[in-house]
């Protein structure tokens, strides 16, 4: 089913500048691997090792500092900065002159159905849902009858999947009712059903008539074997005109791409375009992990594994939180069970406001000198009236460390 899906989309898809954004990836793609590797050590020092496939870091990763803002500019050059261009002033109700209805055609309709089928990636992305074939399927039948292919039964109802003939029973008719309303020849008369039919063949839809003896199964060879199809010449020849190179079209459809679906994104109503991206990222923190959306895989190390896809467009969170109870802190916790530790540092961690709370300082003085002498230092200074707030704080922390109250002769409960 998935051929028959890539030959429906490909025929709107093709003729629109959208298209040449994405086409770029064969059949001979296959999946890749991301390893991420972080280890945080007790002093804040971060060690980070990155492995991912050698074919290639995008300019995308080397230089993507964030997009601020977006806008429509003109074409882009080389010679002009990005943030430097002016805005492109169009209207989309207006085409430059010389435009023939095909491309009106391509520049609306076809323009439209792709806009169509990116929301629809987008919608999923957010809701971070896998569809199945079939869902898929279905939204694309809709999609296309919306823009006048229409996959219907023989009652005109519209099929829920695509049949194994699809091309030769929806996709060549439309070709043909396309290129008949929409192309004239030199005389501007619509082109008869000869001059309809070698397009068809030069755009590769339908496949050019053999002789009769000739062995179709019979494996090319030489300059057969590497020779391209006219349509494969046109298109190179466009390139070199437009981009002057291979190279430097790659590159514009990448930044193109990147813009739509992210460095690593692959949406899941095209696929055909890329491939299918995993990661595995691992952290290593320093004592127990009491909190975590990853796996724990043991000795203070949490994983994650996701593909590019779930982390599409809002990204892939990846939340950790452990405890380390240093030398000096552990000599000060003794008046705490042991089985009520870890409950006892969570709630004292959530004591904490900030990095620069005061009280955090003071509390790593105390571990430091293994004794809760800067502690009570800390509130004797503190005024009973302006500061009543961080007093009351540290009433809870008393209790909560089995501290003895100063002034009230008793230890906290």
């Amino acid at each position: 089913m998935a051929s028959n899906r890539r030959n429906i989309t490909a025929l709107l898809v093709a003729v629109t500048a959208t298209a040449t954004a994405t086409a770029g990836c064969t059949a001979g793609c296959t999946s890749e691997s991301y390893r991420i590797e972080t280890r945080i050590d007790s002093d804040g020092v971060i060690d980070r090792a990155i492995c991912q496939p050698a074919r290639g870091v995008p300019d995308a990763i080397a230089k993507h500092d964030g997009w601020k803002q977006t806008r429509a500019v003109g074409k882009p050059t080389r010679e002009t900065a990005i943030r430097q261009m002016k805005p492109l002033d169009f209207d989309d109700g207006k085409l430059k002159e010389g435009n023939g209805p095909l491309e009106k055609w391509a520049r609306t309709t076809s323009a439209a159905f792709v806009a169509d089928l990116l929301d629809y990636d987008l919608q999923l992305g957010i809701a971070r849902r896998r569809p199945s074939e079939k869902e898929i399927q279905v939204r694309l039948i809709v999609l296309l009858d919306r823009y006048g292919l229409k996959c219907a039964d023989a009652h005109g109802g519209l099929l829920k999947t695509f049949p194994k003939n699809s091309g030769e029973q929806f996709v060549i008719p439309f070709a043909r009712k396309l290129l008949k309303q929409h192309v004239r020849d030199h005389a501007d008369k619509p082109l008869s059903e000869e001059a309809i039919e070698e397009i068809l063949v030069w755009l590769e839809i339908v496949s050019p008539q053999q002789p009769a003896d000739e062995d179709l199964d019979k494996p090319l060879e030489g300059d057969e074997a590497t020779k391209k199809t006219p349509l494969e010449e046109a298109w190179q020849a466009v390139i070199k005109r437009r981009f002057k190179s291979e190279e430097a079209y790659e590159a514009h459809r990448d930044r193109l791409t990147t813009r739509i679906w992210g460095v690593y994104r692959i949406p899941y109503p095209v696929q055909i375009f890329g491939t299918t991206r995993h990661f595995d990222v691992s952290l290593k923190l320093p004592g127990e992990v009491v909190e975590t959306n990853g796996t724990i895989r043991g000795g203070g190390e949490v994983g994650w594994r996701f593909d590019a896809g779930e982390a599409f467009p809002t990204g892939y969170p990846m939340s950790c939180r452990s405890l380390e109870t240093r030398e000096g802190a552990a000599a000060l916790l003794s008046g705490v069970k042991l089985v009520d530790r870890r409950k006892v540092l969570l709630r004292l961690v959530g004591l904490i406001e900030a990095d620069d709370d005061p009280l955090l300082a003071v509390l790593r003085s105390s571990a430091a000198k293994k004794s809760w002498s800067p502690l009570e230092a800390y509130r004797g200074g503190l005024d009973l009236k302006e500061q009543a707030q961080e007093l009351r704080r540290l009433e809870r922390l008393y209790r909560l460390l089995q501290l003895r109250l100063p002034g009230s002769g008793r230890a906290g409960t």
